[in-house]
């Protein structure tokens, strides 16, 4: 019985041996595998550090340009409010100037007026001098 009893152990170590000698060796491969996701998460971060700084100087590249945007932008808008004013302002001299013009077409058509009369004046004393230049010849008198 003690022969059976120590080759059942030697056997029950023997299994427990190989048994142990795979578990070890599964784990050594899962020790290499991990060092190399290790190796390529640590080439993930550095890369992700990379884009991180990229990403960063773009934002205050953007930053910098919104702000020369906004300036421009407010100039603009400052120009805008110049040109407003100046067109209103050449709105209200326009208006004068045709005020103006109106004023002057009726002055124009008051004196056109007078003129037609002063012709027509002018035109009727003509026919009496000439009336009275017939008159002074037929009673005999020289100019």
């Amino acid at each position: 019985m003690n022969k059976r009893l120590f080759i059942l152990i030697a056997v029950v170590l023997a299994v427990v041996t190989v048994v142990t000698g795979v578990l070890c060796a599964q784990e050594k491969g899962n020790i290499s595998t991990l060092k190399t996701d290790l190796a390529a998460a640590e080439v993930q971060v550095s890369t992700l550090e990379t884009n991180l700084a990229a990403a960063t100087a773009q934002v205050s590249t953007l930053g910098t340009g919104l702000a020369d945007s906004r300036a421009e932008a407010s100039t603009m808008g400052a120009n805008l409010t110049v040109t407003e004013a100046q067109a209103s302002t050449l709105e209200t001299d326009l208006a004068a100037a045709k005020s103006q013009v109106s004023t002057l077409e009726t002055k124009m058509a008051s004196a056109e007026a007078q003129f037609a009369a002063l012709e027509a004046q002018v035109s009727t004393l003509e026919a009496e001098i000439s009336a009275l230049e017939t008159t002074l010849e037929e009673a005999g008198i020289d100019k």
